[in-house]
């Protein structure tokens, strides 16, 4: 009976040290009041393999971004599109830091709420 629970505990630590393994970072998330005509930009750094799973949501809609930069350009993986809301998994293929940007363009503040993860890039993560 003892191995019985020996094997059993092994098994269980074995199972969460393969998902502390597989299922990435923890998230990042924060809540925060844009003053009018306020640019807020979250930078991490990504590595291939790595997908970063990125959602917000805003009282009022606003310039959003997710770019990169190369040398002296700006490379953008989603254009600035105005939003209240967003949910994207961005697979990432080569080693780089990625900005999440967001653009209050309004005379008022706005209440930002955001999360992002960086997850490994398997099934896993149902994309």
């Amino acid at each position: 009976m003892k191995l019985f629970w020996s094997a059993i505990i092994a098994v269980i630590i074995a199972a969460v040290i393969w998902f502390m393994l597989n299922r990435g970072e923890s998230p990042v998330q924060d809540v925060l009041q844009m003053p009018a005509e306020e640019v807020i930009e979250k930078c991490i750094i990504m590595k291939p393999q790595q997908v970063l799973h990125y959602e917000f949501n805003a009282s009022a809609p606003l310039k959003f971004n997710l770019h990169y930069h190369l040398e002296n350009k700006t490379v953008f993986h989603v254009k600035e599109i105005t939003e209240k809301r967003n949910e994207i998994f961005h697979p990432v293929t080569e080693q780089t830091v990625y900005c999440l940007e967001w653009r209050n363009l309004t005379d008022q503040e706005v209440r930002l709420q955001y999360r992002y993860q960086i997850l490994r890039d398997n099934k896993e993560q149902g994309r």
